[in-house]
C-alpha cells in the first residue's frame, strides 16, 4: 500500500515537472516581461527547462533598486551585471522588444555600448532613467525605435536635441527636458503619443507642437511650480484625439485644425499654490479667465474631464463665466474628477453646468 502511494506521489511530481517543462518559450518570455532581469536570471534554478531561458529574453528590465535589494548596492556590480547579461544574450537571434533601465545614478560611459547592442538586436522600446543630456545625440538614427522614454536627473533640466532623427518613433515620453522648440516633433513623422513631464519653458515665447499624426498628448507637471506668463502654447495636430493638461498654470493656448479631438482632461494648481501666487481676488479672477481661455481654445472636444481644482476656481468667480461664453459646440459628455484618490463623487455646481449647456444643450454628465 505504501509502495503504491509513493509511486503515485512520484508520478504527480513528474507530471508537475513536465507541465513546467512544456511551457513554450513565448509564454515564458511574456511572463518574464513583468519581472526584473535580476529575478529572471535567478529563476534558472527553478527548473532545468529555465536554466538558459534568460539568455534569450526579449524584454530586459534593469532596476537598480531591485538589484540592490536582491544582491548588492555597488553601482559597478550593477553595470557589470547588465554587460554580462547582454554578452551572454548576444548569441540569441531573438530581437529585443524592450530595454528599460532605471537607477538613481547616471551611466554615461555604458549607454553608448548598450545602444550599439540595441541597434544590432533591433530594439523597439527604450527607457533610460536618468539620462545625461550630453549623450542624447547618440540616439540619433536608430531606425528600430518605436518607443522612447528619457528622464533627466533630478534638479536638472536639459534641452532636447534639435537634430534628432527617429523616423519610426511612435511614442515619446520626456521628463525634465525644456527650453527647446516644440517643432522638433515634426521631425518624427510617425509620432502618435507624446508625453511632456515637468517641462521647463522659461524664456520661451512660443512653444509649438506640430505633429501631423499625433493622437495623444499629455502635458504634465508633478510638483514643480512653474510660471510661463509670456509663453504662447500652440498645438497643430489634425489627428489629435486626446489631450491632458495637468498641474501647470494655464497657458496662452492656440490651436489649429483639432477636428479629431475627442477628449480633454484639465487640471491646474492646488488651492494652496493658487493662494500663494494669486493672493488677491483680482489676481484669482485673472487666473480663472486664463483657465477659461485655455479651455475654449480646445473647444472642438466631444468630452471633457475637469478636476475638482478647476471646478473650484471657476465656481469662485461666476463673472468670468459671463465674460467668456463657452465655445464647446460639440460637447457631449462631462465628468468631474478628484486628483486625490477618493470614492466620493464630485458634484458639478449648477452655474458650471449651465455655462456649458448654453453651447451644448444635449450635454450628459457622467
Amino acid at each position: 500500500m505504501e509502495g503504491k502511494q509513493t509511486k503515485r506521489k512520484k508520478e504527480t511530481e513528474n507530471t508537475k515537472e513536465d507541465r513546467l517543462s512544456e511551457l513554450p518559450d513565448c509564454l515564458l518570455h511574456h511572463i518574464f516581461s513583468f519581472a526584473d532581469a535580476t529575478d529572471a536570471v535567478r529563476s534558472c534554478t527553478l527548473s532545468k527547462r529555465w536554466r538558459y531561458l534568460w539568455t534569450s529574453l526579449p524584454y530586459l528590465n534593469f532596476s537598480f533598486s531591485n538589484f540592490r535589494r536582491v544582491l548588492t548596492s555597488k553601482r559597478a556590480s550593477f553595470i557589470n551585471f547588465i554587460n554580462q547579461l547582454l554578452l551572454r544574450r548576444s548569441r540569441s537571434s531573438i530581437p529585443i522588444h524592450s530595454f528599460h533601465f532605471t537607477s538613481s545614478f547616471d551611466v554615461k560611459a555604458a549607454i553608448s555600448h548598450w545602444m550599439r547592442y540595441a541597434a544590432e538586436h533591433q530594439i523597439q522600446h527604450l527607457t533610460i532613467e536618468p539620462v545625461s543630456p550630453t549623450i542624447c545625440p547618440i540616439f540619433n538614427g536608430y531606425a528600430s525605435f518605436t518607443t522612447l522614454k528619457l528622464t533627466c536627473p533630478q534638479c536638472e533640466c536639459a534641452t532636447f536635441p534639435q537634430a534628432l532623427d527617429l523616423p519610426f518613433l511612435k511614442n515619446l515620453h520626456l521628463v525634465r527636458f525644456g527650453n527647446f522648440d516644440g517643432r522638433i516633433f515634426s521631425r518624427f513623422p510617425n509620432l502618435e503619443t507624446l508625453t511632456l513631464e515637468d517641462t521647463q519653458l522659461r524664456g520661451i515665447r512660443k512653444f509649438s507642437v506640430c505633429s501631423l499624426n499625433l493622437k495623444s498628448f499629455d502635458f504634465l507637471n508633478n510638483g514643480n511650480l512653474m510660471r510661463y506668463p509670456n509663453c504662447e502654447f500652440v498645438i497643430v495636430a489634425p489627428k489629435l484625439t486626446k489631450f491632458k493638461f495637468h498641474g501647470y498654470h494655464p497657458l496662452d493656448c492656440s490651436t489649429e485644425n483639432l477636428s479629431s479631438l475627442d477628449h480633454i482632461e484639465f487640471n491646474v494648481l492646488s488651492n494652496k499654490e493658487l493662494d500663494n501666487i494669486y493672493h488677491t481676488d483680482e489676481l484669482k479672477q485673472k487666473f480663472a479667465r486664463k483657465v477659461l481661455q485655455m479651455l475654449n481654445a480646445l473647444h472642438t472636444a466631444k468630452s471633457i474631464t475637469l478636476s475638482n481644482k478647476v471646478i473650484q476656481v471657476l465656481s469662485y468667480f461666476p463673472a468670468s463665466l459671463n465674460e467668456h461664453p463657452s465655445q464647446f459646440l460639440n460637447l457631449k459628455y462631462m465628468k468631474a474628477k478628484s486628483i486625490r484618490k477618493s470614492s466620493k463623487k464630485i458634484k458639478i455646481p449648477r452655474l458650471i453646468l449651465n455655462y456649458f449647456l448654453k453651447s451644448s444643450p444635449l450635454l450628459e454628465i457622467s
